[in-house]
């Protein structure tokens, strides 16, 4: 089962507790760790379900800050972003899912944030490098799990996500 350790750790990592702890357990858990159970049976399925919600929740957040921007389908120029020197820069939605919420963005905020070493994985595993898809599906997941812990709150769920540096302003 779970160490109370690792759960208390990303809750300090991520500035929120969970109501329900099983939720960021399962966050937590790798798929084909053996023997988790949820909802009275038990599954290999470990974070999978909760990383689909979780990278659903982190495009619908990312979309509405660029909808609330202002932000027009073909881009806008906006001043607070910079690529280069002092000269504007073109966002658009595609631009913002990139830079918030790419595969390789997730993996690298999970390293940093020492994500990897809180998983629940195989026993068969606990001794080998994470593959950085582990760690892609446990950022989702985590985003899963603060969803649905936070009662699927849109300006709650930004307290979490911000800590994790997975979701940046692009307000004006």
């Amino acid at each position: 089962m779970a160490s109370e350790i690792n759960v208390e750790r990303v809750e300090s990592i991520l500035g929120y507790n969970f109501r329900n702890k099983s939720l960021l357990t399962t966050a937590l858990t790798a798929p084909h760790r053996n023997g988790l159970e949820i909802g009275g049976a038990e599954t290999t399925d470990g974070n999978r379900r909760l990383a689909t919600l979780g990278d659903g929740v982190l495009r619908l957040i990312i979309a509405k800050d660029w909808y609330l921007a202002g932000l027009a389908q073909g881009g806008l120029f906006i001043s607070s972003l910079r690529t280069r020197g002092d000269t504007d820069c073109v966002v658009t939605l595609t631009d913002m899912l990139i830079n918030s919420a790419s595969n390789v963005r997730l993996c690298n905020l999970a390293t940093q944030a020492g994500i990897g070493s809180c998983l629940y994985r195989s026993p068969r595993l606990e001794n080998i490098t994470i593959a950085p898809n582990t760690l892609i599906l446990a950022m989702k997941a985590i985003v899963g799990a603060c969803w649905l812990d936070c009662g699927e709150d849109m300006d709650y769920i930004r307290v979490p996500l911000r800590a994790l540096g997975s979701v940046r302003s692009f307000q004006r």
